[in-house]
């Protein structure tokens, strides 16, 4: 293992550099998860790596900061949409008004 790991580091780092911009939160997700269970291994091995963990915590904050760049303006359309009673309102078989907002926002 720490012979082979920093070539890993390396083309792990080669990755990111060059696709960074490109990967969605869900493909930088699956990189979280990958480098999660790669740390852990290590672990177990004995090997214990600072600049992994690092790399780890920065992943992470990519991934917050691209779901958040999509999140977002998604919320902003969905309450803007229920600012308007007319437009967001529905009335049941009861007769009672009802809203899917809450239901949008999950």
């Amino acid at each position: 293992m720490e012979v082979q790991h920093p070539h890993m580091l390396k083309l792990l780092g080669d990755y990111w550099d060059k696709w960074a911009i490109e990967l969605g939160p869900f493909e930088t997700l699956n990189l979280v998860d990958w480098a999660f269970k790669y740390n852990n291994e290590l672990n177990r091995y004995g090997v214990h790596d600072d600049g992994l963990e690092s790399g780890f915590v920065k992943l992470c904050n990519a991934y917050a900061r691209k779901i958040h760049s999509q999140l977002i303006p998604m919320m902003i359309n969905i309450l803007r949409a229920e600012s308007d009673p007319s437009k967001c309102l529905e009335t049941d078989f009861d007769g009672k008004k009802k809203t899917s907002m809450p239901t949008q926002l999950m």
